[in-house]
């Protein structure tokens, strides 16, 4: 929290950040799982399509995403850096995958 206190703004401009990035990123997370579940039913694309849903579930917060439940049954800690490297390469696969 050090670094929160350097901030111009103080803690509410960095809570106020934070809060903004989430919902970003969850508004961002949903786009993604309604067009991985719309390629996989609709369009029977499913490698485009489970690799879009898979990438939705890792980027998602908490309530949604998957990271709190790798994070309590293998132990493993997933860093934000891995979560947007492995979703990178997911959306890779999927773009690769999808058929114009």
């Amino acid at each position: 929290m050090q670094t929160a206190n350097m901030l111009p703004g103080g803690i509410e401009k960095y809570l106020r950040f934070y809060k903004m990035g989430l919902l970003i990123i969850s508004i961002f997370g949903i786009y993604l799982g309604i067009s991985g579940l719309y390629l996989i039913i609709v369009d029977n694309n499913y490698i485009s399509g489970i690799s879009l849903f898979l990438a939705a579930l890792l980027l998602s917060p908490p309530p949604i995403g998957i990271s709190n439940m790798v994070a309590r049954n293998l132990h493993l800690e997933l860093t934000m850096g891995i979560k947007v490297g492995f979703s990178s390469l997911l959306l890779l696969i999927g773009w690769y995958f999808l058929e114009g």
